[in-house]
């Protein structure tokens, strides 16, 4: 008991002795005498000569001594004989010893305190500092407009064109495949005058208008981290009805077969004579059902590029085979339209900058980490049935057993898909991940941190059942 301190005595004591925890008032109370330079068998005394002690007397031999022993300590005259030669003195200093404790502990949780502040306020210093950001790089843009008589034009002074922003805008994680197709063709469109963005109102079935502002918000960094507060989805009744004419095309390239149904969307654009310009990624559910997360997307699919050739007046395929295999779709279904022009626009990647980027403190930690174990193989893909990282780690095995700590780590980078629940389980107990975490996953990896582990890999690989391209 005596070896506590502070409030963490005072609850000692009164369960030690009383049994119970301490009111309020009177763990205040004996906390202040503590801080005060009262001893603590003072404090055990007063405690021993309450009623509610009296009424229950606990025995214990130890602490009956030392009280017998400090109470005599007390008397006058014969005290001293009882304690050490010295006892003035050695009770001043103890005294002061228990003021600095004391003070000390005090000092240390409002230090901690004070740091939490600090920190918090740090963090939202940071945050604001990235608003302002934005909104200076908002302002100068508008101010370029202004200077030069507007940005430039898209095509034709005449058209306009509506891109469909629905899918960055519901994603609010690390952009993948898709969705990172949508937010870079929005941040190069982003520029043109005649360009607007919208966002599809599956309520009220129409096109919902977004400003500037709202643009800026969905495709900064801050949109891809659902903890930040900073930025959050916007409300479809809170935004205008985007004015349509036979003037506009419509561009959509995302996940429009759950979030802009086609055949909902072009309901509303006949009604103004708007064109659209459609997208064709891959044809897999209708190809390989077995490999879809839902039952029902092959059929979801098959509506979705049968309303599109009804609909698109042209369509942007990302390879030959996309393009092949969606006539071939539109010719075996007996689509009985005229099909749209499909273009073949290959997927970009971003030029190679002089270096690498920097890294925030928490890429620099695993990056340091992965490189501590040692060199790796690197797999870039969303963890699924299709991309077939089974036969990875089944090579991996093999691997591990013929070299054991030289065997390289393999690095799984992507999020997590359907259908590898059974895969991961069998990671977990396997040799080469339970001995020296030879394979290792990593979610939800910045633009940045995924630039250095390209770059320090001994090479990638791309096992994938089957793409698009």
């Amino acid at each position: 008991m005596l070896v506590y301190d502070g409030i963490e005595f005072v609850y000692c004591a009164y369960r030690t002795l009383l049994g119970r925890d301490p009111d309020q008032e009177g763990a205040s109370y004996y906390l202040s005498r503590l801080e005060s330079g009262v001893n603590k068998l003072q404090i055990i005394d007063q405690l021993c000569s309450s009623p509610e002690m009296k009424h229950e007397r606990r025995a214990l031999p130890g602490l009956e001594y030392a009280m017998l022993h400090w109470r005599r300590s007390r008397w006058p005259l014969v005290g001293k004989l009882f304690g050490p030669s010295d006892v003035g003195r050695y009770i001043g200093a103890e005294q002061k010893l228990h003021r600095v404790e004391n003070s000390l502990a005090v000092l240390s949780s409002e230090t901690a305190s004070h740091l939490n502040q600090v920190n918090a306020r740090l963090s939202h210093t940071q945050e604001l500092l990235e608003q302002l950001r934005e909104i200076v790089s908002l302002q100068m843009r508008q101010s370029r407009y202004a200077l030069h008589g507007g940005g430039p034009v898209l095509g034709r002074a005449n058209e306009r064109f509506v891109f469909n922003l629905s899918t960055s805008h519901h994603w609010r994680a690390q952009p993948v495949g898709i969705v990172r197709v949508e937010r870079e063709l929005a941040k190069y469109l982003a520029d043109y005058e005649n360009v607007r963005f919208a966002l599809w109102d599956p309520a009220a079935k129409v096109l919902r208008e977004l400003d500037r502002r709202h643009v800026d918000n969905i495709l900064s960094e801050r949109w891809c981290d659902n903890t930040d507060t900073s930025v959050a989805q916007y409300h479809h009744g809170t935004l205008p009805q985007l004015e349509l004419s036979g003037a506009d095309t419509f561009v959509s390239v995302g996940i429009d077969w759950d979030l802009s149904p086609i055949h909902d969307i072009a309901k509303y654009l006949r009604k103004y004579r708007v064109k659209m310009v459609g997208c064709c990624y891959d044809l897999v559910p209708i190809l390989f059902p077995e490999f879809s997360a839902r039952q029902e997307m092959a059929q979801t699919f098959r509506r979705h590029f049968v309303d599109m050739a009804h609909t698109a007046t042209q369509v942007l395929a990302i390879s030959n085979t996309s393009r092949k295999d969606l006539i071939n779709f539109w010719e075996e279904a007996g689509v009985e339209t005229h099909f749209p022009d499909v273009h073949v626009i290959p997927l970009a990647a971003p030029a190679r900058g002089d270096g690498l980027p920097q890294l925030n403190e928490k890429d620099v930690d695993t990056l340091r980490h992965v490189l501590y174990h040692g060199k790796y193989v690197l797999y870039v893909s969303s963890l699924e049935a299709r991309k077939n990282h089974r036969l990875l780690v089944n090579v991996w095995r093999e691997l591990y057993r013929d070299r054991c700590a030289d065997c390289p780590q393999l690095i799984f980078v992507g999020m997590k898909g359907w259908g590898i629940d059974d895969m991961l389980h069998q990671i977990g107990r396997m040799p080469v991940f339970k001995n020296h975490s030879k394979i290792v996953w990593l979610q939800g990896v910045s633009d940045a941190l995924l630039a250095h582990l390209y770059a320090n890999c001994l090479f990638t690989v791309f096992p994938s059942m089957y793409e698009g391209w």
